[in-house]
């Protein structure tokens, strides 16, 4: 299984697996790896150290040239699952490529490539994913409460780099983009232009017994010093726009900055009541703060009286 590099002869395989667990599989490696970590990523330091012949018992494994495929029906990592996952794997010059990635999640497609490079210190990774046609559904363990109902479907394409194997080290290092599209949004429950019309003096509003629908809006995110950065999310609810922008951290905690404009509402019966200051206005800036599951508005968070 060992060749000289620029061999003309790697070695082939075929690995498969009926399932696999990234979490437990990192206990395959506590012989070379850090011990004292649950995580895989720190486990596998000593996989890094294999094939870069960093350490000189194992200088022989360096010189690895190999290609081949791996599939699983299932491959697990935390909360993470993906379905009917294939990959062609190629390792050769203290390099290991995944090219042709294809897995399912959420019951969408995805595909990927990834590329570990092990001649520079710190091990260099980077990539690039693309998922289509996946059930929102699937992302109800991470959506605040009240969209707990949501339907419909998205699609993402991103790529991403970091430095080291240690999970520390990525974490720390990780930087990437995202572009998300939602399509056939059912909001369920869900009525922010309810919620917020008694803000805004329109008591007599009705929203109707049919769920809210969004056909289709456009999110891009920034991945950077172990945050991700929600840039702008413009959505439109029925004659309501919001505009979206706040940032998620790696520590759990989300602040999440939303303008609402109902100024495209139109109900005869709901008439705009003026104030005691003068004229209500149908923009609001708010504010949220907290979990993601639990995000709740924050005290300071007062109704812009700008007229639009």
């Amino acid at each position: 299984v060992m060749h000289q590099r620029d061999s003309h002869a790697p070695w082939d395989f075929s690995l498969k697996a009926d399932k696999l667990s990234i979490e437990q599989a990192g206990q395959w490696f506590e012989g070379v790896g850090d011990r004292n970590t649950t995580s895989l990523l720190d486990r596998i330091v000593g996989i890094g150290s294999l094939i870069s012949g960093h350490k000189p018992s194992f200088h022989l494994a360096a010189r690895l040239d190999a290609r081949g495929k791996f599939s699983t029906p299932l491959l697990t990592y935390r909360r993470l699952s993906l379905h009917d996952f294939r990959a062609n794997v190629a390792v050769r010059d203290r390099k290991v490529r995944l090219a042709k990635v294809q897995f399912t999640a959420g019951g969408g497609h995805g595909e990927a490539r990834v590329l570990v490079d092990l001649t520079k210190t710190p091990a260099r990774l980077s990539g690039q994913t693309d998922i289509s046609g996946a059930s929102i559904r699937a992302m109800g363990p991470y959506l605040p409460a009240a969209l707990t109902g949501v339907q419909g479907y998205y699609s993402m394409e991103g790529s991403f780099e970091a430095k080291g194997l240690a999970h520390s080290d990525l974490v720390r290092t990780l930087r990437g983009e995202m572009t998300v599209r939602l399509e056939g949004v059912s909001l369920g429950a869900f009525n922010p232009v309810r919620t917020l019309a008694p803000r805004f003096g329109m008591d007599l509003f009705e929203a109707g017994s049919r769920p809210l629908f969004i056909p289709g809006a456009t999110a891009h995110l920034q991945i950077l010093d172990r945050q991700v950065e929600l840039e702008d999310f413009p959505v439109e609810v029925a004659g309501a726009k919001f505009q979206l922008k706040g940032h998620y951290s790696f520590d759990g905690l989300a602040r999440l900055q939303v303008r609402a404009d109902l100024s495209g509402i139109r109900q005869s019966w709901t008439p705009l009541h003026p104030s005691a200051i003068g004229p209500v206005s149908r923009l609001a800036d708010l504010e949220f703060a907290g979990t993601l599951k639990n995000l709740e508005a924050v005290p300071s968070s007062q109704i812009s009286q700008t007229q639009p």
